[in-house]
């Protein structure tokens, strides 16, 4: 029980860079789903479908098992979002990534960039003391960097995400409904997921909507 109640707790409590209502959703959203896509496999293959085509008919079957392609297919990718490993520490274990070895190229640069434009700048100005810039340099979006809280040279396009704990490769965003980043490795299976999820939904909608009028509704 302690366990579970530190748990709860610390889904709880928001994180830095997050707030109550992310941490919340971020815990119920996937339940949300499971409950909700195997609820409108359930209900359209028990109660639509032989509505519209009776029972025991090659119409139903074929129907239900268009149905169970969607749903097998759905379920399959959200399984391949969740089981997907996107973060820059695993994918430091297979190549040579060091730690801060970019961050000291990058600072090496930066300083003969300004010893350079300091000497251009005496040169090309009257004669007087010349002082280096007081601020160095951002980072362009397309440099390597060091993540302080990982530790480990993050690659361009790789961003920390604070619900994961951990930089992301080709970070996207956050999915709340499977409690992953896409990313890197993972994004095929959230475009075909949401062409999948996009194709069921408007085909049980077309049966959906007049059932609920002429059964659901006139019925009660």
């Amino acid at each position: 029980m302690e366990k579970i109640k530190e748990r709860i707790e610390r889904c709880m409590t928001a994180r830095p860079h997050t707030d109550l209502q992310s941490e919340i959703l971020n815990v119920i959203a996937a339940p949300i789903y499971l409950y909700t896509i195997t609820g409108v496999f359930y209900y359209s293959c028990v109660f639509i479908m032989p509505y519209y085509y009776g029972s025991g008919t090659w119409t139903l079957f074929l129907h239900r098992s268009l149905l169970l392609v969607i749903y097998f297919q759905m379920m399959s990718n959200w399984l391949c979002i969740r089981l997907v490993d996107n973060s820059l520490k695993t994918a430091s274990k297979h190549f040579s990534i060091n730690k801060g070895s970019h961050h000291k190229d990058n600072e090496s640069e930066l300083q003969g960039i300004v010893v350079n434009g300091t000497n251009q700048a005496m040169k090309s100005s009257i004669p007087g003391p010349v002082s280096a810039p007081s601020t160095p340099r951002r980072s362009s979006y397309w440099s390597w960097r060091l993540c302080k809280k990982c530790e480990l040279t993050a690659p361009p396009r790789c961003h920390h995400c604070p619900f994961c704990d951990n930089c992301i490769l080709k970070r996207d965003h956050h999915c709340f409904f499977t409690r992953r980043c896409i990313g890197f490795y993972n994004q095929r299976h959230f475009v075909v997921f949401l062409v999948r999820a996009m194709f069921g939904t408007s085909y049980t909608s077309v049966y959906f909507v007049p059932y609920l009028f002429k059964v659901v509704l006139l019925s009660a």
